[in-house]
C-alpha cells in the first residue's frame, strides 16, 4: 500500500471535525492538536462553515467561533438548529469565544450550542472535547441506524421495509393472498432541488410522507427509502389494486401541492412488482424486480406507472395486470370470461398443487366439481 493510499485509509475511519474561525491562528492550532485523531475541516467564516456542512454529511461536531464576517457563529448555530433534517439539527456545536462571563456561555448555550470553549484554548481540553462530542455522535447515529422509523418523513425507513417484505412475502405464500409492492421516486428530482432548494426541498420530502401515510390501508407499511424513494408494502392487494392506489397518491400529491402553492408542482413515477407472482424467486430477486420496475417507470416519463419486468414475463408483455387467483374468480363471477382465459394456463399453475391434493385425498369431490 503506498504512503497516499494508507493516509487516506486512515482519514476515512477518523471522525470529521469541522472548526470555523477568521484566525488562521486559532485555525492552524486547533487543526495540529486535532489532527492525529481526527480529520478536520477548516473554515474561514460562518458562510463557509454552512457550505462546508452542506457538503459533507458525516461532520461528528463543529467547533465555532462568534465573532466572524459574512457569517458569524451565533447566525451559523441558529441555521444549524433550524434546519428541517433532523440528521443535520442535532449537531454537536462547540462554541469557541474570549468571552469567559457567565453570561455568555448562557446566552450560547440558550441558543442551542453543545459545549462552550474559551480561548486561548489548550490541548488538553480541545480534545476532551472533540473525543466525547464526536463519540456521542457516533452513538447517535448507531442508534439512528438501528431504529425502524425515518426521522424525516415519520415513516419506516429502508431497514423496516425490508423486514416487513420478507413477513408479507412469506404471510402471502402461506395463506395463497396476493401482495404487492410499490417503488415511487420524485420525477425530475435534480431540477426540483436546483429551483426550490435543498431546505425547501425536504419540507416536501416530510409533506410527500404525510401525504403517502393517509394514502394507504392500516394494514399497509409506507417507507421511506434512500433518500428520495418511497415504498409501499400492500398485503391483499393485486396488480389493479396496486395500480389504484399508485393513482390514488399521485392524485392526493398533485391536490396537496395546489392547496399549498407549491413552488414547483411534484409528480411521482411508479414501479410495481407482485411478489405472491413469484412464490419460487429468491427474496433479492423480488428487491431488484421492484427496483428495475422503478428504472421503467422513471423512462417512461413523468407520472408513469410500470410493472416489473419479471411480472411482465409472467403475464406476457400484452398483459398489464397477470390476474391473481381472487381477482380471477371476481371476473368469472361477473361473468367476464376473456381476461380469465387469456391467462388460464398459468392460473391453473398456480392452484396445481391444490389439485394434485384433491385428487389424491378426495378424488370423488373433484370430479363432482368438475363434471
Amino acid at each position: 500500500m503506498s504512503d497516499a493510499t494508507a493516509k487516506a485509509a486512515a482519514t476515512e475511519t477518523k471522525p470529521r471535525i469541522l472548526v470555523a474561525d477568521d484566525s488562521k491562528v486559532i485555525r492552524t492550532s486547533a487543526a495540529r492538536i486535532l489532527g492525529e485523531e481526527f480529520d478536520v475541516l477548516l473554515a474561514i467564516d460562518g458562510q463557509d462553515a454552512w457550505e462546508q456542512l452542506r457538503a459533507h454529511d458525516d461532520i461528528s461536531a463543529i467547533f465555532t467561533d462568534i465573532g466572524m464576517p459574512y457569517l458569524d457563529g451565533l447566525a451559523l448555530l441558529a441555521k444549524i438548529r433550524e434546519h428541517e433534517d433532523e440528521n443535520f439539527n442535532v449537531l454537536p456545536v462547540i462554541v469557541v469565544t474570549g468571552d469567559e462571563t457567565e453570561e455568555a456561555r448562557e446566552d450560547a448555550l440558550r441558543r442551542g450550542a453543545t459545549d462552550f470553549i474559551t480561548k486561548p484554548f489548550n490541548r488538553v481540553d480541545l480534545l476532551a472535547r472533540a473525543r466525547s462530542h464526536a463519540s456521542a455522535q457516533r452513538e447517535r447515529r448507531e442508534l439512528v441506524a438501528h431504529t425502524t422509523i425515518d426521522r424525516l418523513t415519520r415513516l419506516g425507513n429502508e431497514q423496516h421495509f425490508m423486514a416487513t417484505l420478507r413477513e408479507a412475502r412469506s404471510f402471502a405464500a402461506r395463506h395463497g393472498q396476493p401482495l404487492s409492492v410499490l417503488r415511487l421516486q420524485i420525477d425530475g428530482l435534480k431540477d426540483v432541488v436546483r429551483k426550490i432548494g435543498k431546505d425547501t426541498f425536504l419540507r416536501r420530502m416530510r409533506e410527500l410522507g404525510a401525504v403517502i401515510k393517509a394514502c394507504v390501508r392500516n394494514e399497509d407499511s409506507a417507507a421511506r427509502l434512500e433518500a428520495v424513494h418511497f415504498g409501499i408494502i400492500s398485503p391483499v392487494c393485486d396488480v389493479d389494486g396496486a395500480r389504484k392506489l399508485a393513482k390514488r397518491i399521485q392524485a392526493t400529491v398533485a391536490a396537496a401541492g395546489a392547496r399549498a402553492g407549491w413552488e414547483v408542482p411534484l409528480t411521482l413515477s411508479v414501479g410495481i412488482a407482485t411478489p405472491s407472482l413469484l412464490p419460487d424467486a429468491e427474496f433479492e430477486e423480488i428487491t431488484a424486480d421492484l427496483a428495475a420496475a422503478a428504472k421503467l417507470a422513471e423512462a417512461e416519463g413523468p407520472g408513469a406507472i410500470a410493472i416489473s419486468p419479471a411480472m411482465r414475463k409472467v403475464g406476457g408483455q400484452g398483459a398489464a395486470a397477470p390476474l391473481e387467483i381472487g381477482t380471477a374468480l371476481k371476473l368469472l363471477a361477473q361473468g367476464r370470461e376473456e381476461p380469465v382465459r387469456e391467462q388460464l394456463e398459468r392460473l391453473l399453475e398456480r392452484v396445481s398443487p391444490l389439485l394434485k391434493l384433491a385428487k389424491r385425498v378426495n378424488p370423488a369431490a373433484l370430479k363432482k366439481i368438475l363434471d
